[in-house]
């Protein structure tokens, strides 16, 4: 009898690892680690649901990559995926632990940031547009040139 109960046990408990990692799986971008586009907008539609009942500040930031196109077909896309991923490490720095911020298209992406004032907004964009200007993208570009 003991057996057994073990057994379902373990079953019970291999099953909710299974379905953890489905949900994750479905919820993170591939390339970039971070939530997709899927999991963005829900949480966006939550937020925004959550900040108009309580009546709370509630901001979207929109970041899009200016000429990757030219990347890819200069360098290739292993080069794009490569900066992609830079890119986004540089930003996640910059947002707090309750906003969402994922990728949305291919160059495109999307922040949450509830409870987060235009001029706080304003500035995290300009920082953010500041560091990915400065950052040095190209070990990565001329590795696959």
């Amino acid at each position: 009898m003991g057996i057994i109960l073990l057994g379902l046990l373990y079953s019970v408990v291999r099953q909710f690892q299974i379905s953890k990692l489905n949900r994750e799986l479905a919820i993170t971008d591939e390339l970039t680690n971070i939530s997709n586009r899927r999991y963005v907008i829900e949480m966006g539609n939550k937020e925004y649901l959550s900040c108009k009942r309580y009546r709370q500040i509630f901001n979207v930031m929109m970041v899009d990559v200016d000429h990757f196109k030219s990347i890819n077909d200069t360098y290739g896309h292993n080069a794009g995926d490569k900066t992609l991923q830079l890119i986004v490490q540089l930003c996640e720095k910059e947002f707090s632990e309750t906003d969402v911020f994922g990728r949305i298209g291919r160059e495109e992406f999307l922040a949450i940031l509830p409870s987060t004032n235009l001029d706080l907004v304003n500035k995290i964009a300009d920082r953010l547009r500041q560091i990915i200007e400065q950052a040095s993208f190209e070990k990565y570009v001329q590795t696959y040139k």
